[in-house]
């Protein structure tokens, strides 16, 4: 194994494990359990959950920003993309296949070990981690979270403090 593999195998690692610890925060914390009541949808509560989750990562200046301003969220949004572009696919193929290759394979992994006799065992995770590949590569899949997302706060979201620490 060359230096360069031993990198990205602890690129891709780090990276799983980042998604995971964020997984894992975005499920217990209030927002989530408040959605899922007011919504009734794991699935628009999962993107949402994810959304502010992320949205959270930002500045207090910058979270309301970007709550306020689509432009100033797709910025972002189209920087977080494109951070990621050597693990997406693109038609003109410029990524790098190994590092995806290697994304995928672990991605996949953590996917069957939601698993158990090809059943799914943690369907509210399974879901969750569905949503971030998804966020990991698709703008589109994104903004349509984030509409969500606005639709939710401003219509029925109770107001909530932010979270210290983030």
């Amino acid at each position: 194994m060359t230096v360069h593999d031993i990198a990205r195998f602890q690129t891709v690692e780090a990276s799983i494990e980042s998604w995971m610890d964020f997984v894992e925060y975005a499920l217990a914390s209030d927002f989530y359990k408040e959605a899922q009541e007011k919504l009734g949808d794991p699935n628009r509560a999962s993107r949402i959950t994810l959304l502010w989750t992320y949205l959270n990562t930002f500045s207090e200046k910058d979270r309301r920003q970007a709550e306020e301003d689509p432009e100033f969220f797709l910025f972002y949004a189209r920087g977080f993309i494109d951070e990621l572009a050597t693990c997406r696919y693109r038609k003109s193929g410029y990524y790098d296949r190994d590092t995806r290759s290697l994304f995928l394979g672990k991605i996949k992994a953590v996917l069957r070990a939601q698993k158990e006799e090809g059943k799914i065992i943690r369907p509210v995770r399974y879901l969750f981690l569905t949503h971030v590949v998804r966020f990991c590569s698709n703008l589109p899949f994104i903004i349509e979270s984030y509409d969500m997302y606005k639709d939710y706060l401003f219509r029925l979201r109770s107001r909530v403090e932010r979270p210290r620490g983030l």
